[in-house]
Parts: structure tokens; sequence; C-alpha cells
């Protein structure tokens, strides 16, 4: 079973359109899913969690992370938030 979230400032019938328009050209390939129901996805003693396995789809080593285009932030300069964002995505831990 597919699944698809749209979420939007769009009215429903034109982020209906846009679905139908965009997506309805996806193959649904009728693959199961992995069974993940036994996988232990929070650890009580260190309090981590969120495990997320991903099977891809072809061989290639590469992460791409994509935002919607970030407010002007230059009013925000004491605080520094895309400095956060550095820090987060820069550190090697």
């Amino acid at each position: 079973m597919m699944s698809l979230c749209l979420v939007g400032n769009h009215p429903l019938d034109k982020l209906q359109e846009m679905a139908e328009t965009l997506f309805s050209p996806v193959e649904n390939r009728n693959l199961t899913l992995p069974d993940y129901t036994k996988e232990v996805l929070f650890d009580s003693e260190t309090g981590l969690g969120h495990l997320y396995k991903i099977i891809p789809l072809k061989d290639i080593r590469q992460l791409q992370i994509k935002f919607p285009l970030l407010a002007d932030t230059r009013g925000d300069w004491e605080s520094k938030p895309t400095s956060y964002l550095s820090s987060v995505f820069g550190h090697e831990g």
C-alpha cells in the first residue's frame, strides 16, 4: 500500500489536483514492507531512540537533505539560528 501526505497553503481542490498531476505516474510495484515490530526503538537506559532502517533502491552512498527556503534570519543575528544548524550538521559525533 502506498501513501502520500501533501501539505500546503493552497485550497484542498488545488492540492488534490497537484497530487494527481505529480504523483499519478508513480508505479505501484506492490512491494511488501519489512516487519520492524520486534525492533527496539527506545533504550530506556540511555534515553536514545529513533532507529530508522532504510532499504536503498540503488547502491549510491549519498545523502541529500533539502529544506524549504528558510526565512530571512538577518534580524535574528543575536541568537544566530543558522549557526545552530551549522553546528548540528557539522558535528562528527
